[in-house]
């Protein structure tokens, strides 16, 4: 599906133009609903990920999620919401599931250690 980047950025920038100098409208009617919606949808991702992906495999899920979240932020919202917007994605895919990574079976950081597995350790650290 081709997303009209110029259309949806020329709609993000009329809840700036609401607030007449602030963001009170874009954060309230914009911002939260999305990162909202952002933690449901990596919370879904997460559950499924987890059961599925070995370590390294999930880490690069998760670092390709945060690029992509990242050009997000660059391509529609206020640069205001980038950190806000990464600190929920990292909550999401990599904090509430960080010691679970470590401790798995077959591919946690044990077994990435054993087998000098440096590239790995460094996505994991």
């Amino acid at each position: 599906e081709i997303i009209d980047k110029t259309l949806v950025k020329s709609n993000v920038e009329s809840y700036e133009l609401i607030g007449m100098g602030n963001l009170d409208s874009y954060t309230n009617d914009l911002e939260l609903p999305l990162l909202d919606s952002t933690r449901e949808y990596y919370a879904k991702k997460r559950e499924a990920w987890i059961v599925t992906d070995s370590t390294p495999a999930y880490l690069i899920k998760a670092e390709a999620v945060l690029e992509a979240e990242k050009n997000r932020v660059t391509d529609y919202l206020n640069p205001a919401s980038e950190s806000k917007l990464l600190r929920v994605c990292e909550e999401e895919i990599l904090g509430k599931v960080v010691m679970e990574l470590l401790e798995k079976e077959g591919s946690g950081c044990c077994v990435l250690l054993a087998n000098d597995k440096s590239d790995d350790l460094k996505r994991m650290f």
